[in-house]
């Protein structure tokens, strides 16, 4: 039965993007969720956006805020534990791996830039702006702006290399 489904799935685009995005790919359905949960607060429906919220973090072990702004093409291919406070705001197109903490300092929320990739473990806490194209390390900890195109690393995070160019 499944080979059957898959070789209908592989004729038709149309059939392959229902298929990841309700039975298949795990990150798909994730991404799918969250778009929803950012609808509803774009329309004010913020009692559905936080029933949304809690089915994430049941489903999926991710607790991201209701709150939070996140933009396109949020990419987590190990979404367990990921952790996105209220009032953070996350740009197009960035991968944020495992265990990643994105939180709050008092009232103060990061920005994290478009293309940005957080690996494994990291922390970004306090009102700081990760610039675009920039790639924080695992286990590192973030409490300082970085510059676009830098990639930083450690406890407390250090430049290790600033490329200077865009991508």
């Amino acid at each position: 039965m499944k080979s059957l489904l898959s070789s209908f799935v592989e004729a038709s685009p149309l059939l392959s993007s229902i298929y990841r995005r309700y039975l298949g790919d795990r990150e798909a359905r994730l991404a799918h969720a969250i778009e929803r949960m950012q609808r509803h607060i774009s329309a004010g429906r913020y009692g559905k956006a936080r029933r949304i919220q809690k089915c994430v973090e049941l489903r999926f072990g991710v607790a991201i805020s209701a709150e939070a702004r996140i933009g396109k093409n949020l990419q987590m291919p190990h979404p367990i534990g990921v952790v996105i406070g209220r009032g953070a705001e996350i740009g197009d197109n960035v991968k944020i791996f495992q265990n990643v903490t994105i939180g709050r300092k008092k009232e103060a929320c990061p920005k994290i830039g478009s293309g940005s990739i957080l690996y494994s473990s990291s922390i970004v806490i306090g009102n700081i702006e990760i610039g675009e194209n920039c790639i924080i390390g695992a286990n590192s900890v973030v409490t300082k702006s970085v510059p676009s195109h830098t990639t930083v690393a450690g406890n407390p995070a250090r430049v290790i290399v600033k490329s200077g160019r865009g991508p």
